[in-house]
């Protein structure tokens, strides 16, 4: 069908393919994940068999119908412009890199070409990761979150690799379609991206152990509903001890369920210098008696610096962390001033880590956890309802990259708890604002792995790579190479 050049044919089947892959497998809810790696397939393809101005343009179309999945979230987190703004330019980046990668196959048409794409389109997603004021988000490695036998491979190279394997599968069908019709030799360009696809299903399978390996600990989670935080600049003081009070008894109540570590959301209460002694009396007191460890983000208004902190008191009563976020939501928090530095305590022999919500969006902060050998991150959190799946299986993948279990509370989302193979243990939503609480075991020991040790080699092989390939590309324009010729159209 992408071959076929009678008029608007091809284009409209392209089109429609395409977009209804991204716009359903790029969702917030991760329940097409699969459609991810066939989306461009069709794009390719139609690439592939078409040159000019047309693929470009069938490539742009297909990618900004399919952003359009996150317009209204984006929306309501940036406003109209900026939402707009971003996914027409990511569909025109998209689509440069999907006409390049065909411009190349057909200059060269050999089956190690299979590889430009995955290639550029990892690379650009890792490369933005470095730079962008929101991390790795909208990261299309995210889509398989759920999927054990994929994102083992976040062990290894991190997020990029599990970007480039959901690429190569749908740039192999294409280059081997392609290769196929110009009665070309096709098989070296096919049976490396199967085998690399099965080794992953294969390293994943053998990676995940049936039950727990070492320590665990009981953990509970609370958010209480909306109605109860104050997120004025100047909190009423009365309804903020009530606030803390409200939290305590929830805790208590988890404490006698049998969880030995309690975590609160972000900013949950509200802490500044007139009532710092109290509301850390009453948390310390809650502490000793129900003998738990307590981990609380507040707002932070103790001295002159407002900061977005979190606490961990320990199960003896004792301050063991005092942490002030590192990532702020740009816009949001402007009235906040980033921290430093790592939030890290002990839970008996085990190095446990306090980072809150978006520090966990950067994989290259969160990776020196791993490398303190941190066993179970502790995370305060805060979501937009409509971003809490995706927003809280990003914290999982960090999970899976450096080793650690997390438990991560967050207000209008997800209270979750996950192991260090990103297998969600249990969880409960906070999405419309309403209360939650729930209580679990949590494995506690560090997993050594080979991302911890190495960090972004895979990003930064594939950011080579592309110079490379961007090289070959403008050599064969200069040299007007065309290993076969395509129709125009």
């Amino acid at each position: 069908m992408f071959n076929d050049h009678r008029p608007y044919i091809s284009e409209a089947f392209a089109i429609l393919i395409g977009s209804l892959c991204w716009y359903f497998g790029n969702g917030l809810n991760g329940n097409f994940w699969w459609l991810v790696w066939i989306a461009p397939y069709p794009l390719i393809s139609y690439s592939l068999f078409h040159s000019g101005r047309k693929p470009f343009f069938v490539c742009f179309t297909a990618c900004l119908i399919g952003r359009l999945s996150w317009l209204g979230y984006l929306v309501s987190v940036v406003g109209f412009l900026p939402a707009c703004i971003f996914s027409i330019t990511l569909a025109l980046v998209y689509a440069a890199i999907i006409t390049w990668s065909a411009k190349l196959v057909k200059m060269y048409a050999q089956a190690w070409t299979v590889f430009t794409y995955p290639v550029l389109f990892s690379a650009f997603e890792f490369l933005v990761s470095r730079i962008s004021p929101d991390g790795t988000a909208g990261s299309l490695a995210y889509t398989q979150s759920d999927k054990l036998f994929i994102i083992q491979l976040a062990s290894i190279t991190g997020i990029t690799g599990i970007s480039f394997l959901i690429s190569l599968l749908p740039s192999a069908a294409a280059v081997t379609h392609w290769l196929i019709y110009h009665k070309r030799k096709y098989m070296m360009a096919l049976i490396p991206s199967l085998g690399i696809t099965l080794g992953v299903v294969i390293f994943s399978l053998h990676r995940i152990p049936q039950g727990f390996d070492g320590n665990t600990a009981s953990v509970g989670l609370v958010s209480l509903d909306e109605q109860y935080h104050d997120m004025s600049p100047k909190p009423d003081s009365a309804k903020s001890l009530a606030t803390v009070d409200r939290y305590l008894a929830r805790v208590a109540n988890l404490a006698d369920a049998g969880a030995k570590i309690v975590v609160l959301p972000e900013r949950a209460v509200f802490i500044s210098a007139s009532n710092e002694a109290v509301v850390m009396e009453k948390f310390k007191q809650i502490a000793v008696e129900k003998k738990v460890f307590i981990i609380a983000g507040y707002t932070n208004q103790k001295s002159g610096i407002e900061r977005n902190s979190a606490f961990a008191i320990d199960n003896e009563g004792k301050p063991v962390a005092d942490y002030d976020k590192t990532r702020l939501v740009q816009g949001l928090e402007h009235r906040f001033t980033p921290g430093a530095g790592l939030g890290t305590f002990q839970i008996g022999d085990a190095n446990a880590g306090l980072p809150i919500c978006k520090d966990l969006d950067f994989p290259q902060d969160i990776r020196r956890y791993g490398k303190e050998r941190t066993a179970l991150l502790t995370v305060p959190a805060w979501d937009f309802e409509k971003d809490d799946w995706l927003h809280s299986r990003m914290a999982v993948l960090r999970a899976v990259e450096n080793g650690f279990s997390m438990v991560r509370a967050a207000r209008q989302g997800r209270l979750t708890i996950n192991d260090q193979y990103g297998r969600i243990l249990n969880e409960a939503s906070t999405a419309k604002g309403i209360s939650a609480e729930l209580v679990d075991i949590v494995p506690i020991n560090h997993l050594n792995t080979l991302y911890v040790r190495y960090g972004d080699w895979f990003g930064w092989l594939d950011a080579l790579m592309t110079l490379l390939l961007l090289a070959l590309i403008g050599v064969g324009f200069r040299t007007g190479r065309q290993a076969i010729p395509t129709k125009q159209v």
